[in-house]
């Protein structure tokens, strides 16, 4: 496989909290294990999915469709690993879960 090897997933943000903080931080370590180039595009922006003020600047609250790309050797094994960073909600409550959470998350996308 070379460098040119390039993959992407699209994944709905549950935590209820969105892409904040402590999942961004999650997503930017988990990133960093890997040695492709690994991207996320939110609402047109693209960021370094190892830079963590990059994820907060996206600002890809709960519900929110964000797109991993990955292009290198290890590319499919980081969205891999990233995918199961979005399937867990970041190890948080979901949204889903939290029926209260989501509102207060939705009205705050809103400002």
């Amino acid at each position: 496989m070379g460098s040119d090897v390039k993959h992407s997933k699209t994944f709905t943000v549950t935590a209820r909290l969105g892409l904040h903080l402590r999942a961004a931080t999650m997503l930017a370590k988990t990133a960093r294990r890997f040695d492709s180039t690994v991207a996320i595009r939110y609402k047109g922006l693209e960021v370094d999915a190892k830079s963590l003020m990059g994820l907060l600047l996206l600002g890809a609250s709960t519900g929110s469709e964000v797109t991993v790309v990955a292009q290198g050797d290890d590319a499919e094994q980081a969205i891999s690993g990233l995918a199961q960073l979005f399937e867990s909600g970041f190890g948080e409550q979901t949204a889903e879960e939290s029926p209260a959470m989501l509102r207060l998350a939705t009205a705050q996308g809103n400002r």
